[in-house]
């Protein structure tokens, strides 16, 4: 991938009064929570659940996450384009 990741935002992002100098926990980012799901639908698939699982490595399982971690917001970022242009009208579809 050329130029920077984008990570999607964040999931459960919270902030405690910046402006009283708290801070600020932002959460895991989109990309990292949908990476985790993903690697729990690919290793239940390999058969880890079941003892069949053929050997591979983690990080294997962990580039192949991330990827589609990518390509879900990829999607959903084009989706957004894609709505934006077409306008409310489109979303009471």
């Amino acid at each position: 991938m050329n130029g920077p990741i984008d990570k999607g935002g964040f999931v459960y992002p919270t902030c405690v009064d910046e402006k009283a100098g708290n801070s600020v926990d932002r959460g895991i980012t989109r990309r990292d929570w949908y990476a985790g799901l993903a690697m729990q639908g690919l290793v239940t698939q390999m058969g880890a659940d079941k003892g069949t699982m053929r050997p591979v490595t983690a990080l294997e399982v962990a580039r192949s996450a991330y990827h589609i971690a990518d390509l879900m917001i990829r999607n959903s970022r084009e989706e957004e384009l894609v709505a934006a242009k077409l306008g409310p009208a489109a979303a009471a579809v």
